[in-house]
């Protein structure tokens, strides 16, 4: 008997040392994870904030570039007229060839600004793509809320565990969605520019 209450006595010690965290230290755990969560959050959109400004810069660089290049393009379309103007003695072709050069350069011009407006398109995407991002992690840090909110009080059920759960889903969903889009739009914008 006294056998057994000793074992008694060693297992309820155990479950009690390695068993399930008190619920005070579970409270305090749920605390510090909504700190860390919320400042998580604030770092997360200064960062988007940042990168969104990172990206308008690039914007204007990469416009500059593609101005660049087109400038190039029409100077070189400007010396090839020269050449072929001083090479045709028949004055009445030079007209066609004005006018075969003046549609090159409208082109070359043309296909400039639609490269940009795709550009600015892409980076659009991108932008609304960080801002889902940060709402979906403002959804889900108000889920955590909630979920604290029970912890706090002491009454967390699996109803409420599986609607929090739920929405974390959904969010953590939103936020690989919105990762992957915006991946693909960086992507086309660096398909749009020409090689270095």
């Amino acid at each position: 008997m006294r056998r057994n209450l000793g074992l008694s006595l060693l297992i309820g010690a155990l479950l009690t040392l390695t068993g399930c965290p008190r619920y005070d230290a579970v409270r305090r755990m749920s605390t510090e994870q909504l700190r860390v969560q919320a400042e998580l959050g604030k770092n997360t959109q200064a960062y988007f904030a940042a990168i969104d400004k990172l990206l308008d810069q690039q914007v204007l660089v990469a416009d500059y570039r593609l101005d660049r290049i087109t400038q190039e393009q029409v100077w070189t379309l400007d010396d090839q007229l020269g050449v072929a103007l001083a090479a045709e003695p028949d004055a009445t072709k030079h007209a066609a060839l004005i006018d075969k050069n003046s549609k090159a350069v409208a082109a070359a011009s043309a296909d400039t600004q639609a490269k940009k407006q795709q550009i600015a398109a892409h980076v659009k995407i991108i932008k609304d793509k960080h801002q889902e991002i940060v709402q979906a992690y403002a959804e889900m840090y108000k889920s955590q809320q909630e979920l604290d909110r029970y912890i706090q009080l002491k009454k967390v059920d699996e109803v409420i565990a599986e609607q929090v759960m739920g929405a974390l889903k959904v969010n953590q969903e939103k936020i690989t969605g919105a990762l992957d889009a915006a991946a693909k739009a960086s992507n086309a914008i660096t398909a749009l520019l020409p090689p270095k």
